[in-house]
């Protein structure tokens, strides 16, 4: 062999070299990955069966998104610990959700420092669920009659258990109040009252055990 085919060939197989690296490369980029321990409030035990969904504002051709979409779905195992990876890409924002029967699902938007490099460890606590009714009961004559109430201490979004005050007003009056709370917690909330042209007020707890529904008679 000559040595100007020898320099041919030299140089052919430095640059099939070269490609397989720059491919190997690119395909060996290494994913975005979590892990974790989801614990129970109650107790800090680790919590098998808790489903892990993680969710991204992806960019797409460029274009910001603001719709969540689902980048990962995985579980606990049974001693609370998860993990998973997904393909790494461009995204403006990253939430990881938790759920598990008769538990409050959470929903945690992560920050940049918590996504660094994009090797993540979050860990989790859960809350259990109880609920509680309150059952307001009147049997006056004056149609002005009213209460009002507010629970001081819990932060769901729905109709009677969102901040802010509710009120009643009738000479007659029967109704019940079920929220979703925080189980094994004290559920506190303040009344206030008008009867006949009187007004008065007070503050009360009720403690709601997990997984139960606990019920509280208010007559006034």
């Amino acid at each position: 062999m000559t040595n100007s085919k020898m320099k041919k060939l030299a140089i052919s197989s430095i640059f099939a070299v070269f490609i397989c690296v720059c491919a190997c490369k690119k395909d060996g980029v290494d994913p975005y990955s979590i892990k974790g321990k989801v614990t129970d409030s109650r107790n800090g035990s680790g919590l098998s069966g808790v489903t892990i969904k993680l969710e991204k504002q992806a960019v797409q051709n460029g274009v910001y998104s603001n719709t969540y979409v689902r980048a990962l779905t995985t579980t606990t195992g049974s001693d609370g610990y998860y993990e998973g990876a997904w393909e790494r890409e461009t995204f403006t924002s990253l939430k990881v959700l938790a759920e598990k029967t008769s538990y409050i699902p959470i929903d945690i938007e992560l920050t940049d420092q918590e996504i660094g490099s994009g090797e993540i460890n979050k860990n989790l606590t859960i809350y259990p669920e109880a609920f509680a009714s309150l059952r307001f009961v009147h049997n006056g004559s004056n149609n002005a009659d009213y209460l009002s109430f507010n629970y001081t201490n819990t932060n769901f979004d729905c109709a009677c258990c969102k901040p802010g005050w509710k009120t009643i007003q009738g000479a007659q009056v029967d109704t019940t109040f079920t929220c979703k709370v925080y189980g094994d917690h004290w559920l506190v909330y303040e009344i206030l009252t008008r009867i006949n042209n009187v007004d008065s007020s007070f503050t009360d707890s009720v403690y709601c055990p997990a997984f139960n529904e606990t019920s509280v008679e208010l007559p006034y």
